[in-house]
């Protein structure tokens, strides 16, 4: 599997006039104009000019070091005007260290050493099926540069930038290239350029569940979901399921049937349709959270007494998102199988050993005691390189990241504190991405349900997750079926519990589907019902029928006609009079009413003359 990996730009000045003089931050003025050419393929060319101006007569340069947060860099060269410098490249584990030497000297109050560094690298840019992701982390020391201009400059075939963080930005065309620029903003919070509309990401998938009882068990396994950004296509669900339920978490769960000591494979593929902006696809609408996404877990303590200390100090999603960043290290060791998850507590004793799971669950309790509705998502998260964003739930290389309830836009935010950390300052709180994946949400339990890639059976180890993007989706309109059903009913009634049974025929949600139930006696009396109605893959949903009055001693023929969506079904019901219907209840009721009598009549008739002694 290709992975991704983000640049952290690091920028130190390391001498002066003195090799021992520790350099003063207003010793010199700062100013960096870099330029970012992406090619369709997604490997980038930077070039950056650096502009460096003594403050002081007694200071000058003599040498400037650089960090590249990535080992992908390439060609990387070093020039003063048309003078040719000799880099000094350093491998630092995931990094890369630059160092330019500087032979003469530039002494003088406001004067300026102006020189340059290019390379290549694979590591600014993400290009998969239609979308391009260009990031480029903040600044290690922003208060340095007095002057930040950053040039990005795409394929024109992309357009125009779907999404852009900071928002104040400027565009041109030149030469088939579209060119987006900021200036001064995102020294401190990084520059994300983000072209493309939808990403397409095709799952195959593979469950393995059994049951080693001696009774025939129902057990249920739990599909990727629409959410707000994501619309699922299914194109194969082997074998199909007896039903498929949501929960109040929005997770969607298959139920299946297993015959004693049997086991079962599942296969399945389909499409996630990954999109920024939330309800672009469907009227999907966020579940409001419920008490349980307050409460207090196993993983999330959120009653601590640290926990609730740490919460009304930080208040905000955006602080607890900060201090999460600023107090966890990810230690790459955790990537094995079999760690132990700390949760919340454990993550604030062990903070130089968190992996993606003790980032979100110190989040999750945090926002909790905060006030703030929050949850863990676990799924799948593109990366090119998982030194700078690993995946931590270790089979099939699943990722864990919260998500919190903004009650302003009536949905849920997902951020991503992990790789926040990991990419050196990709910011992963203002604005998500097209490379995160939800197969399964945690709300009410910590724990439950499993995502896919964890069914396996004991002793297995294969390998259930693949992924893969594309340009298109395979979709269809959906198919439904419809008929009439008696509901059961305990006591008997003049009009019959009918209802129209809908079901959905394909393997993708149905949305806001219209409905338009009429039913009509021989005499031409008509009852309308109408309403709209959801239905997940592969599920069915009972609309209960209003029907005219009907008769207590005529038997009636009935017409339904139900229209769901664009599709139209017709029943035929005879309805029986109400006596007829119910004469063995009513049978029933009058030999229970004519005993009754008779042992109240032969009661009296046996106290009677007990009263006249």
């Amino acid at each position: 599997m290709r992975r991704f990996l983000w640049i952290f730009l690091a920028l130190f000045v390391f001498s002066v006039t003195m090799p021992t003089h520790a350099l003063a931050a207003n010793e010199f003025s700062s100013a960096l104009e870099s330029t970012y050419t992406v090619q369709p393929n997604g490997s980038t060319h930077v070039e950056q000019d650096f502009h460096i101006t003594n403050n002081f007569s007694t200071v000058y340069i003599s040498e400037y070091a650089l960090e590249i947060g990535s080992n992908h860099v390439s060609n990387i060269v070093a020039s003063e005007g048309t003078t040719k410098l000799t880099p000094i490249v350093t491998p630092r584990g995931n990094k890369t260290g630059v160092e330019v030497q500087f032979s003469d000297k530039v002494i003088g109050k406001d004067k300026t050493r102006d020189f340059q560094v290019s390379y290549d690298t694979d590591d600014i840019a993400i290009h998969t099926g239609n979308i391009l992701e260009i990031n480029i982390p903040k600044l290690a020391n922003p208060a340095d540069f007095s002057s930040y201009i950053v040039h990005v400059s795409a394929p024109g075939s992309y357009g125009s930038p779907s999404l852009t963080s900071p928002a104040t930005y400027t565009t041109t065309t030149d030469q088939g290239k579209t060119i987006v620029s900021f200036q001064n903003v995102g020294q401190d919070s990084g520059i994300s350029v983000l072209f493309g509309k939808e990403q397409y990401a095709h799952l195959q998938l593979t469950y393995h569940i059994q049951n080693p009882t001696p009774q025939t068990v129902s057990t249920t396994l739990a599909l990727p979901p629409d959410t707000t950004h994501q619309r699922m296509w299914y194109q194969r669900i082997d074998p199909k399921p007896d039903d498929i339920t949501t929960n109040a978490d929005g997770n969607w769960l298959a139920h299946y049937t297993l015959a004693p000591t049997t086991q079962e494979t599942v296969t399945i593929t389909g499409t996630a349709v990954i999109t920024l902006t939330a309800g672009a696809q469907t009227p999907f609408v966020s579940t409001p959270p419920t008490k349980e996404e307050l409460a207090a877990t196993e993983y999330w303590q959120v009653n601590d007494p640290k926990i609730q200390s740490l919460a009304k100090q930080l208040k905000t999603p955006k602080a607890i998102y900060d201090f999460v960043i600023q107090t966890l290290s990810y230690d790459y060791t955790r990537l094995d199988a079999g760690n132990k998850r700390f949760g919340a507590i454990g993550a604030l004793q062990n903070p130089t050993q968190s992996a993606c799971l003790e980032f979100t669950d110190l989040f999750v309790a945090l926002s909790r005691a905060a006030g703030i509705p929050a949850r863990e998502v676990d799924g799948f998260a593109y990366t090119q390189n998982s030194a700078l964003r690993p995946l931590g739930l270790v089979q099939d290389v699943l990722h864990a990241w919260p998500e919190y309830w903004d009650a302003s836009k009536n949905q849920w935010i997902d951020v991503d504190p992990t790789w926040g950390d990991t990419t050196g300052g990709v910011d992963y709180f203002s604005h998500f991405d097209f490379n995160h994946i939800a197969f399964v949400i945690h709300g009410a339990s910590s724990t439950q349900p499993l995502a896919a890639g964890l069914y396996k059976l004991v002793g297995d180890d294969t390998k259930d997750i693949t992924v893969s993007f594309d340009t298109s989706v395979q979709k269809d309109a959906g198919m439904l079926s419809a008929h009439v059903v008696l509901r059961p009913s305990l006591l008997p009634t003049e009009n019959p519990p009918y209802s129209t049974r809908v079901r959905n025929l394909s393997l993708h949600a149905l949305y806001d589907i219209p409905y338009a139930i009429r039913a009509t006696i021989h005499d031409g009396t008509t009852v309308n019902t109408n309403g709209t109605i959801h239905l997940l893959p592969l599920s069915s949903q009972d609309i209960p029928i209003q029907l005219p009055g009907l008769s207590i001693f005529t038997n009636r023929s009935i017409v339904i006609e139900s229209q769901v969506g664009d599709q139209v079904f017709t029943d035929t019901i005879n309805v029986q009079s109400f006596i007829v219907q119910h004469q063995r209840a009513l049978f029933i009721t009058f030999l229970v009413g004519i005993c009754a009598l008779a042992i109240a009549f032969l009661a009296r008739s046996l106290l009677v003359p007990r009263w006249k002694r």
